[in-house]
């Protein structure tokens, strides 16, 4: 890594300056998503032109790559805020809140259900926040305050963020760097994951009911927490790709058959006390009144139609690798160079969106099922189509904003070489056994820039094969380990899985607090994450 970024106290905490600022206006100030972003930006602006050399083509080429990153991930939130008020709309929630007393009458249980086995397991199957987006409104439908029914599901599914949407993000982590024993990396990183598994579910039954609702639901936590994350770090060793989407298919198994048993099926006589029930408002969840048209089963047919979609086209890779052929985006990116000498190579081209594979495209296939299939239930009689898209308009401005203010913010980040200096500054200072414990809040740091574990990984991993250069004691397959449950867990606290999941629970006033109760379970599972990293590093 041939440049002269200057490596100094004062240059690290030049480069920390633009997301602490992001930090504290949206954590303590809870100012909106989109200001917050943007203030952040243009201190980003400032230091990476004055002070790390950034010239100005280098802020249009991180401008233009900033755009074309969010075109994706804003596909997703449009598509994901267009499936909730298609459903909405149609009185599928209040269907689900009708029906799901027959399931279970315990709440504890139905939280754990949707907020964690559900939603992890779409999240194996789509990722990109979709999974928050969906399985916020059904935990509102069974009494779940808004703002808790995002902190559940952001909590709930960190586990399962690295190989989400059939493994993605680790099939690119591979590409980024030479692993000489990817098996290894694989084994490392899973348990670590496990342990980020029990620790989210253990957090949000706390929240729930504190240590009554965790002796409640100890045994089945046990049991699917076995089941996911054992699951997936057997799958791991044998196909990364399934490891989330199998053992989640198991997992919901389990879960219905759990409600058969007394202990889950009767009410656990802790709803009434706990801080994060309310009774539900059903003027909040639905606005039509032909809601009873639709039964509970009927109510979940797109989801099913969602997830049979996705297993055949993403799960099965002859089908996989015909449907990603079809690209759009072939863009070209020119080189920048740093007064630093710190480059950025030309990229051609740069990262085109497969059309046929991406979230967004069985997001958007499964709306028009359930638009279909809730109009032939009598389920829009008195609904205008008009209502929809002007919902889904005043809901998606204010996301699509925040979500691209935040990722050119990366990109300007990335090209000045910010992302670099904080990287080798804390080698610098480093031991091994200090980096080792520091590399998962590296990818949790990469989470909350990026709100993704591929972009996070694509941000921060190439750095660790330069400075196990510099500490050979290190083992890039251990960096890397660390480096992604880190940034699994880390997303969190990402502000676009955050603004995504506010904006379909209508808890967009309540980000701040969001953020604050899902900041404490990251710091939470970071130092555990911490502590096992170091102890892997004492053994080798």
């Amino acid at each position: 890594m041939d440049h002269s970024l200057p490596i100094s106290i004062l240059s690290f905490i030049t480069a920390l300056i633009p997301m602490m600022i992001l930090l504290v206006l949206l954590v303590f100030k809870q100012m909106p998503a989109a200001k917050a972003g943007a203030l952040s930006l243009v201190s980003a602006v400032v230091t990476s032109v004055f002070i790390f050399k950034l010239p100005v083509n280098g802020l249009w080429v991180s401008l233009g790559k900033g755009l074309w990153d969010s075109v994706e991930i804003l596909l997703v939130v449009w598509t994901a805020l267009l499936f909730y008020h298609v459903s909405k709309k149609a009185g599928a929630f209040k269907a689900i809140k009708e029906g799901i007393v027959n399931f279970s009458e315990n709440r504890l249980f139905l939280i754990l259900f949707f907020g964690w086995v559900f939603s992890s397991f779409l999240q194996g199957v789509s990722g990109f926040g979709a999974p928050i987006a969906i399985a916020a409104p059904f935990l509102i439908s069974i009494g779940v305050k808004p703002a808790y029914s995002v902190i559940i599901t952001l909590i709930a599914t960190g586990w399962s963020n690295m190989f989400a949407a059939f493994g993605i993000g680790w099939d690119i982590t591979t590409e980024l760097v030479n692993l000489d024993n990817e098996m290894m990396a694989v084994l490392l990183l899973n348990l670590m994951l496990w342990a980020a598994n029990i620790v989210g579910t253990l957090f949000v039954t706390y929240l729930y009911g504190k240590f009554k609702a965790i002796k409640h639901a100890l045994p089945a936590i046990l049991l699917i927490s076995t089941i996911q994350g054992g699951g997936q770090l057997l799958m791991g060793l044998f196909n990364p790709n399934l490891s989330v989407v199998l053992p989640g298919i198991i997992a919901v198994g389990a879960a219905i058959l759990l409600t058969k048993t007394k202990r889950y099926k009767e009410d656990d006589g802790l709803s009434s006390d706990s801080p994060i029930m309310e009774n539900a408002d059903d003027d909040l969840l639905e606005e039509t009144d032909d809601s009873l048209a639709l039964t509970l089963n009927d109510a979940f047919m797109p989801y099913y139609f969602l997830t049979v979609t996705s297993i055949i086209a993403l799960g099965i890779p002859p089908i996989t690798d015909w449907l990603g052929q079809f690209t759009v985006g072939n863009f070209s990116f020119a080189e920048i160079t740093t007064g630093y000498q710190f480059v950025t190579p030309e990229e051609t081209p740069y990262a085109p969106i497969s059309i046929f594979t991406s979230a967004a495209f069985y997001l958007l296939i499964s709306t028009i099922f359930a638009y279909f299939y809730y109009q032939h239930k009598g389920a829009y009689r008195s609904v205008k189509v008009q209502r929809i898209f002007k919902n889904l308009y005043s809901d998606a401005i204010s996301p699509s904003l925040a979500v691209t203010t935040f990722l050119i913010l990366s990109q300007v980040l990335t090209h000045s070489g910010s992302n670099t200096v904080l990287g080798l500054g804390i080698a610098e200072v480093s031991t091994p056994l200090i980096y080792s414990a520091i590399a998962p809040w590296i990818g949790i740091f990469g989470a909350f820039m990026t709100s993704s574990a591929t972009s996070g990984n694509m941000l921060f991993v190439p750095i660790h094969e330069s400075i196990v250069s510099i500490l050979p004691d290190l083992s890039l397959n251990h960096m890397v380990a660390s480096q992604s449950a880190g940034v699994s867990i880390g997303n969190a606290i990402g502000p676009s899985n955050v603004i995504l999941g506010s904006t379909t629970a209508e808890a967009e006033n309540e980000t701040g607090k969001i953020y604050k109760v899902s900041l404490y379970y990251v710091l939470i599972t970071g130092i555990l994450l911490s502590v096992f990293s170091v102890m892997v590093q004492l053994l080798v």
